[in-house]
């Protein structure tokens, strides 16, 4: 049987995967600070957005 995850609960993740990334960026190579501290910013608005979709969707 499968299981049935959200679409907005599977950006959630994949956002904050993408800012984790973005974090080990940082560490790994610092040259493309700004660059990763970018993606960071990008990833956590997007997963705020998704949480917040997740949390006023009816039902």
């Amino acid at each position: 049987m499968p299981i049935h995850i959200s679409p907005s609960i599977g950006l959630l993740v994949a956002c904050l995967g993408g800012a984790a990334l973005a974090g080990v960026l940082m560490l790994v190579a610092p040259h493309y600070l700004r660059m990763a501290q970018i993606m960071g910013a990008f990833y956590l608005a997007a997963a705020a957005l998704a949480a917040l979709r997740e949390a006023i969707r009816p039902g």
